[in-house]
């Protein structure tokens, strides 16, 4: 009876592979010194003949140790290498199966692994075909010489959405790609319902964060997303319901805890608000958005001391955001620290003013220059500022925020010399 033969470990073959490399070439280098005496004697005789027989020695050692090393060590590599690229395998694949077996996944036979019960494998494969889109499909875009593959697709994307109008709209066309290939991924529609949200195509976000929720009814992040959006669209209640179901689902998702907190702050039911960024900030200390938010409640609920400590915990997290230093010099203001108030927004005036230098087209950051200029009391450069944003076509979006940062600031200030003038001016290019 033949008993077939194990290996010891994992890629116990390449290693051998390896091993009879080193092997061989050191055969090749005790074979050059023992026939040294040789190859000096032709240098004495010819130069010109010497020269060729050292060129056959050294080539023919580097082919046949190619040829040997190549047998399974470079093979093995390459195939791993591309499998890697293409998502299919991790790169430590030996660690991974072994990870495997260890808890009962896998089953080693020799240098090889199988399946412990033929369910299993019949499962995986279940779900692999389920989420494969359609051949023809798929040769289409491959006849574009674009190999998709979903998820570094989808990276590119999220960049893509952060930048200009032009890299948007081919986000929006790689993502309807994407669809196109395979209509039933959910992530790809959360995805462009995102991208939707960004161009404050609210009712064509809202179609697609609802198709994505009806693929899967427990995605935390579209359903959250679809919150923001409601909320963006000044439906408060149905932006509650969708943070409430986002959270039931996850009680830790920290981000959808504070947006359902900002949510409750727009409606003015603070103390809801404080109890949403107080169990976020719990859950992440280190979410300066969210300690900030929490100093905003506070300021507005007049708990001024409160609002300093969130402002100061919130600038030391990130000290060159300029609306954290807004936000606390109108705090300082309505302390009557006129001083300090004055440090803090000539600060965030010249931190906006290098953003509108490097980004002119950048209206919310326009919007909150304006608004700096305004509390520091150069309203004629305030005026020009707001002017400026509207004239770059300064979103909806974008106007209602300034026109909420302008009422934010009467309830904490009072009368404001100008402000309620310019809140007609953006009111009337609302409308």
């Amino acid at each position: 009876m033949s008993i077939a033969k194990k290996s010891a470990f994992p890629n116990q073959e390449i290693w051998n592979s390896i091993q009879n490399s080193v092997f061989f070439t050191l055969f090749w280098v005790l074979s050059w010194f023992l026939e040294r005496n040789w190859l000096w004697y032709w240098h004495e005789q010819s130069l010109w003949f010497y020269s060729i027989l050292v060129g056959a020695y050294c080539g023919l050692l580097i082919v046949s140790s190619i040829v040997l090393f190549s047998n399974t060590y470079v093979q093995h590599f390459v195939l791993g290498l591309v499998l890697c690229f293409m998502g299919s395998i991790p790169w430590k694949y030996a660690r991974f199966l072994n990870y495997a077996t260890e808890r009962l996944l896998l089953q080693r036979v020799g240098r090889r692994y199988k399946f412990v019960h033929d369910l299993l494998k019949q499962s995986f494969m279940n779900q692999w075909m389920d989420t494969q889109p359609s051949i023809d499909k798929l040769q289409a875009i491959t006849n574009r010489g674009k190999l998709y593959q979903v998820r570094k697709q989808l990276d590119k994307v999220s960049e893509q959405l952060d930048k200009v109008s032009e890299q948007r709209d081919k986000a929006l066309q790689d993502l309807s790609n994407l669809i196109e290939a395979d209509s039933n991924n959910s992530e790809v529609f959360a995805h462009r319902g995102e991208a939707y949200k960004g161009m404050e195509l609210y009712e064509e976000a809202l179609k697609d964060f609802d198709r994505a929720i009806e693929l899967d009814h427990k995605y935390t992040w579209a359903i959250a997303s679809r919150g923001q959006t409601y909320r963006l669209m000044e439906r408060y209640e149905e932006a509650l319901q969708d943070f409430d179901r986002a959270i039931e689902l996850d009680h830790k998702y920290d981000w959808a805890i504070a947006s359902r907190g900002q949510t409750y702050r727009l409606m003015e039911r603070y103390e809801e608000a404080l109890q949403d960024f107080d169990r976020a900030i719990e859950l992440n200390p280190k979410n300066d958005w969210a300690i900030a938010s929490r100093g905003y409640t506070y300021q507005l609920m007049e708990r001024y001391e409160e609002a300093l400590q969130d402002f100061d915990r919130a600038m030391k997290l990130d000290s060159k955001n300029d609306w954290y230093q807004y936000l606390r010099a109108i705090t300082y203001l309505a302390r009557n620290q006129s001083n300090a108030a004055k440090t803090d927004l000539y600060s965030a005036i010249r931190l906006a003013q290098q953003k509108h230098t490097e980004k002119p087209a950048n209206c919310q950051n326009t919007f909150n220059l304006a608004l700096y200029h305004l509390v520091a009391g150069d309203i004629p450069t305030a005026r020009e500022f707001y002017q400026i944003a509207i004239q770059h076509n300064a979103s909806p979006a974008n106007i209602r925020d300034a026109l909420q940062d302008l009422e934010d600031l009467l309830k904490v200030l009072g009368d404001v010399p100008s402000a309620k003038q310019l809140i007609e001016l953006l009111e009337q290019h609302l409308k």
